[in-house]
């Protein structure tokens, strides 16, 4: 039976923004599902445009007059099933339109837009600066013609393993010097996702937490709820340095141990940098940070580590609660 995907468009007025359905052509079948992000002919005139698919299903008689999805994103960019559902939150609680809640939810770079290749309709990504050119060593110096002072840095760089371009040129090492190795067959160069970490300075120093009597109490309470399975909302009350962090810390160790993950929301992004200092030399660099203060390459890097399950634990102010972080504890 004929496979038909139910889509929200952008630009809907609120007076037509309702669910239009499209045929799924046979390519996309196995790789479309609520949450996909997609390109449809749209109006009279079949302008491509922007929409995300809220219903997939089959029909054994179809509408005849039914139009087909012109393009696919990447599965990978899809709303997980808990953003999904937020949408339809957001879409129920607020004035908004679908795709004006899926636009709330997903960052700026992660977004698409409509373009042509080959005459074709397409999506684009918004931001396409994210690929960094990496140098792996697969080969050894030859002994004539004598090598270089810099290539013998080059290569004594790369033995610990594959290196960015920016991180040889920062020791010195240019271009020609690289090229000029990956001509003879020594290295070799791929494109990669350009990887970010913004806490590359904060050491990796865990230290065993040692609570009061008092805090010991409250984290006995409060692990209780951790451990029960269900939504539950605690108010730990304390002023300024009685030790309110140091329980928080101890919960996020819990659950972690538990194989789930944490949020951790601030109530403004110049207390981010303290508490993921704190974050991260306790828990390592499997942490990620959502906030506007972020420029549009930073946010989506950190979006798509979470995204792809690299991150633990998510800081940042309330807009980190559109990140795509899964089983959270």
């Amino acid at each position: 039976m004929p496979c038909i995907a139910k889509v929200a468009v952008n630009d809907a007025t609120i007076h037509f923004d309702k669910l239009y359905s499209y045929l799924v052509p046979p390519d996309f079948s196995e790789s479309l599902w609520p949450g996909s992000i997609v390109l449809v002919p749209f109006g009279r005139g079949n302008h491509p445009r922007m929409a995300v698919v809220l219903e997939v299903g089959t029909e054994e008689a179809p509408d005849p007059r039914l139009k087909s999805l012109l393009a696919a994103a990447s599965e990978k960019t899809r709303l997980t099933p808990d953003l999904l559902e937020l949408v339809h939150f957001l879409k129920d609680r607020y004035f908004c339109t679908w795709y004006e809640a899926v636009k709330a939810v997903i960052p700026y770079g992660a977004q698409y837009q409509p373009g042509m290749e080959n005459g074709k309709p397409v999506l684009k990504s918004r931001l396409t600066r994210t690929l960094e050119t990496v140098y792996t060593l697969v080969g050894g110096l030859p002994e004539k013609p004598k090598p270089g002072a810099r290539q013998i840095q080059a290569v004594e760089a790369l033995r610990a393993g594959p290196c960015t371009k920016s991180a040889l040129e920062a020791q010195g090492i240019s271009s020609s010097t690289l090229n000029g190795l990956c001509q003879k067959g020594i290295l070799k160069t791929e494109q990669r996702d350009k990887s970010l970490d913004l806490f590359a300075d904060i050491p990796f120093d865990p230290q065993p937490l040692e609570l009061s009597p008092e805090q010991q109490t409250a984290y006995d309470r409060l692990e209780q709820d951790l451990l029960s399975g269900q939504t539950r909302a605690a108010l730990l009350h304390g002023v300024t340095g009685s030790g309110k962090t140091a329980v928080f810390l101890k919960l996020i160790e819990k659950t972690l141990a538990q194989g789930r993950r944490a949020l951790v929301l601030v109530p403004e992004i110049s207390l981010t940098p303290q508490m993921t200092r704190r974050l991260k030399s306790m828990f390592g660099s499997r942490l990620a940070v959502q906030h506007s203060a972020l420029n549009n390459t930073e946010r989506l890097l950190q979006w798509r580590m979470i995204q792809n399950g690299d991150a633990d634990i998510v800081i940042g102010t309330r807009s980190a609660i559109f990140s795509p972080l899964q089983n959270i504890g």
